[in-house]
């Protein structure tokens, strides 16, 4: 007997992400991710579409995007960020106009967008299904600020309600079932698709290429290089990158430090590199267009993270993906993406010496360095497919 046909899925998203409407360029590919989740829908469940409401700024020239067939993008016109609620609430007639209602309502976190999406799916009769790429029961998060613990409540009422809760990792699946008493049936694991493709250069090729955009900047080439990609804030507990980069630096002084992206943390670690006298051994490159990443992962030896705690850990993939051995602290996302001993090593957070060890391991070992390299690109290949991964999300919509 063939199955009956699927009925049409209309998806609200409710999501904080500037770079939907202002940035397709930029650190990420959050813009084209989202158009193929459009496409992926539609071909699963013709007549489907998705809505966004996402957050943007009022200077944002155009605060309407309709990209590609069933995907409508939709801004707040924020004058300021904390009145995003208030400005998502007041967009929500824009996106009813014209009868169109949805059958499911996604938010990208449990807490200000996630008690509007709730708000709306109760209102409408829609699934409700909130999203969650961080770690909400780290401790070190917790302590970061006491609106957090607040946060936290607002989370846990908001998850309890859900219809289902997509997770990113099985790390932190384990964790929302032992510390917020979560059904374990309607938590699925579904990590963020990558779409990452390696640089075809020579290590060689990559690090003159990122010379020859920063004059003056000749002291990387043909060094051993250790990369950071990703925001300079606290959660990257960057003070202990340079400290690790600084114990490296003393057994093996023919190494180069390099560091992708921006944050507020910016200052105070170029700050704490000057004061150690380590200058010439940094390359602070800033906030970077996806579209170079390739090379910048090509340029370096080993990946190095050093966070107190992540969601997920895409930069870990994307780092595999290039062919890297990854060290990175156990901290929630990369332990479901590194195997110990095989495509990495995993240290306890802020244990400078495991950390510098195990750093120091690969690259006295070119050999192991290698292997570990093309063991990660294998296993991240196969395990963090976009397309299997979207066929899975969309899967969870329209079951």
């Amino acid at each position: 007997m063939n199955s009956p046909p699927r009925l049409p899925e209309r998806v609200l998203m409710i999501s904080k992400d500037p770079t939907l409407l202002r940035d397709r360029a930029g650190f990420g590919d959050t813009f084209s991710r989202h158009i193929y989740y459009a496409q992926q829908l539609q071909a699963q469940s013709p007549g489907s579409d998705i809505r966004i409401l996402t957050y943007a700024p009022s200077s944002v020239e155009h605060q309407t995007l309709n990209p590609t067939p069933g995907l409508k993008i939709y801004g707040t016109a924020s004058t300021h960020r904390a009145l995003f609620i208030f400005d998502a609430f007041k967009q929500l007639k824009r996106i009813f106009a014209d009868g169109w209602t949805p059958t499911l309502v996604t938010t990208q976190e449990p807490w200000e967008d996630g008690q509007l999406g709730l708000w709306v799916a109760r209102r409408y009769q829609a699934r409700f299904i909130p999203q969650l790429h961080f770690d909400l029961t780290s401790q070190d998060w917790l302590g970061e600020n006491r609106l957090n613990w607040v946060k936290r409540l607002i989370a846990q009422y908001t998850l309890q309600r859900a219809d289902t809760i997509r997770a990113v990792s099985q790390v932190q699946k384990q964790k929302l079932v032992e510390h917020l008493h979560l059904s374990s049936e309607k938590i699925h694991v579904i990590p963020v698709g990558v779409s990452f493709q390696p640089s075809q250069k020579s290590k060689a090729e990559c690090q003159q290429a990122i010379a020859n955009s920063m004059p003056g900047k000749k002291s990387m080439l043909g060094k051993k290089v250790v990369l950071f990609v990703g925001r300079l804030c606290p959660q990257k507990n960057l003070p202990l990158w340079v400290s690790v980069a600084q114990q490296i630096h003393q057994s093996q002084p023919n190494t180069h430090f390099l560091v992708a992206g921006d944050g507020s943390l910016m200052a105070t670690m170029q700050q704490q590199v000057n004061a150690i006298d380590l200058s010439q051994a940094f390359t602070f490159l800033g906030d970077m267009a996806y579209s170079d990443l390739p090379d910048i992962f090509g340029a370096a030896d080993v990946f190095l993270l050093t966070s107190y705690y992540e969601g997920f850990g895409r930069v870990v993939v994307e780092a595999q993906l290039a062919g890297l051995p990854v060290v990175s602290t156990a901290c929630s996302g990369p332990e479901d993406i590194l195997i110990e001993g095989e495509t990495g090593y995993l240290c306890t957070p802020g244990d400078q010496k495991m950390l510098s060890e195990a750093v120091l391991k690969l690259l006295q070992d070119e050999s192991k360095c290698l292997q570990f390299g093309q063991k990660g690109r294998s296993h991240t290949t196969s395990l963090f497919n976009q397309a299997q991964l979207t066929q899975l999300l969309v899967e969870m919509w329209v079951d």
